[in-house]
């Protein structure tokens, strides 16, 4: 089979930055920490020798290590005792040393961020939201569409949903609650991924996160968040919140600190302005999409649904085929999202963890998530498959967009069909002559060519 042939091109996107051009960054994060927290008015709740439980999620959010450290180290300057809890829900494996070793992993531990870490799967039970009083919290919504609810559809056999709460950060005086906003890669609606979610799922360790995760599926999640958020706030030493936002380029934007009663308002507007800033495809239709590594630290569905098209309950990207090549080394064989490819490679196959990937997916509710996509004996196989899917097109003429992962967007391949439109675009630099997909002798494909190859 003939397939096409490709160039590199180099995206432009927003790039606002905290610290841009300073001379020290770190220290530009240091400030923002210390000014937004105090701003919110979290200084002013903490007594000397109280103590002060951090949240520490699992997702790979730029600078974390940093922030983390910079929330200590004003905790600290407060008088107050600070430590981290992991709030990560069920990932990790759901055991408290798997969520420690997820933290390592992302540059997070003791020593970085200078106070302990306390680990355990342990939760106390804040109170318990009635069906009344989750059914009643907001008109129906867009994400009811997507689970099937619908104001007709109240059984009495529904539950209430018992809101769990970590055992260690119960037991503080206060809690800090950190996380970046952005779009969930599964969850629609005005409140998806941020503090608020921090609070009820990653909080919630395995049992709440699997119990928030079911209830959403009979109610909506945006009515689980808002009804859940106002009982956790009232229940719970939530002082503060530290809401992070980043830029298309894996760069920390801003810090914007939050009194919990702030939480749900203020989520909305800065997902409005995370959305702004997230990096995109070059193009938004094409026949394939080759995605060379997938995993929970690039996207809590292994690519992010969003970019890729293919999110639930949006209006869908005109890709005809997604093809992932392999998990990434961070994921640890957690495949969680792997359902949304078309497409994979064999050696993806041998590096999954079905034991790790089921308790995700069935923790988030979301079987589909872990389904693993057809696959040949060799990447040639496979990709003489994908072309041969496209309906009438001619391989080579194919127009095929072609990634490193979705956090990484800054370089892509493109294919020759798309050559002319990029040459139009403003916000496009071609950055390398044409260039042939091509395979080694055992089948498999040579990796994806950097700009530094094509000079000199």
């Amino acid at each position: 089979m003939a397939f096409p042939r490709f160039f590199l091109v180099q995206q432009s996107f927003p790039r606002p930055g905290l610290g841009d051009g300073a001379a020290d960054p770190a220290g530009a994060i240091r400030t923002a920490v210390a000014e937004e927290l105090t701003k919110c008015g979290f200084a002013s709740r903490i007594r000397p020798g109280e103590t002060v439980a951090i949240t520490a999620g699992s997702r790979g959010i730029a600078n974390i290590a940093l922030i983390l450290r910079a929330a200590v180290d004003f905790i600290r300057g407060c008088g107050g005792e600070p430590f981290l809890v992991p709030a990560m829900g069920s990932h990790g494996g759901g055991t408290a040393d798997g969520q420690v070793e997820v933290l390592t992993r992302l540059g997070v531990t003791e020593q970085t961020v200078g106070c302990p870490i306390r680990s355990s799967m342990a939760t106390r039970v804040l109170g318990e939201l009635s069906p009344k009083q989750v059914w009643e919290e907001r008109e129906l919504c867009e994400d009811d569409k997507e689970n099937g609810v619908g104001a007709v559809d109240l059984p009495t056999r529904r539950c209430g949903l018992p809101l769990h709460f970590d055992e260690h950060a119960s037991s503080a005086d206060h809690t800090l609650v950190i996380n970046r906003i952005k779009p969930h890669t599964h969850f629609v609606g005005d409140i998806q991924s941020g503090l608020v979610k921090m609070l009820l799922i990653g909080l919630g360790k395995h049992e709440g996160a699997k119990l928030a995760h079911r209830a959403a599926i009979d109610y909506g999640w945006q009515r689980i968040a808002h009804a859940g958020a106002k009982l956790a706030i009232a229940n719970s030493n939530c002082a503060a919140g530290l809401a992070i936002i980043e830029n298309g380029f894996d760069e920390t934007a801003e810090l914007i600190g939050l009194s919990p009663e702030d939480f749900l308002t203020s989520e909305r507007e800065l997902l409005q302005q995370a959305e702004s800033l997230m990096a995109k495809l070059p193009f938004a239709s094409a026949d394939v999409l080759i995605v060379d590594e997938t995993g929970k630290n690039i996207s809590g569905a292994g690519m992010d649904t969003t970019i890729v098209g293919r999110k639930p309950g949006l209006v869908q990207s005109n890709i005809k085929r997604i093809w992932a090549r392999r998990l990434s080394e961070e994921t640890r064989g957690n495949a969680t999202g792997l359902g949304a490819a078309d497409y994979c490679s064999p050696g993806l196959i041998k590096q999954i963890d079905h034991h790790v990937t089921r308790i995700n997916c069935t923790t988030g509710g979301n079987p589909r998530a872990g389904l693993v996509p057809l696959s040949f004996e060799t990447e040639r196989k496979t990709a003489t498959a994908v072309f041969s899917t496209l309906g009438l097109c001619p391989p080579q003429d194919a127009g095929v967009i072609w990634i490193r992962n979705t956090r990484h967007l800054e370089h892509v391949a493109c294919s020759e069909f798309f050559l002319d439109a990029a040459k139009a675009r403003e916000d496009l630099t071609i950055t390398s002559g044409l260039f042939n997909l091509s395979f080694d002798d055992g089948g498999e494909m040579m990796e994806m060519p950097c700009v530094d190859d094509f000079l000199g």
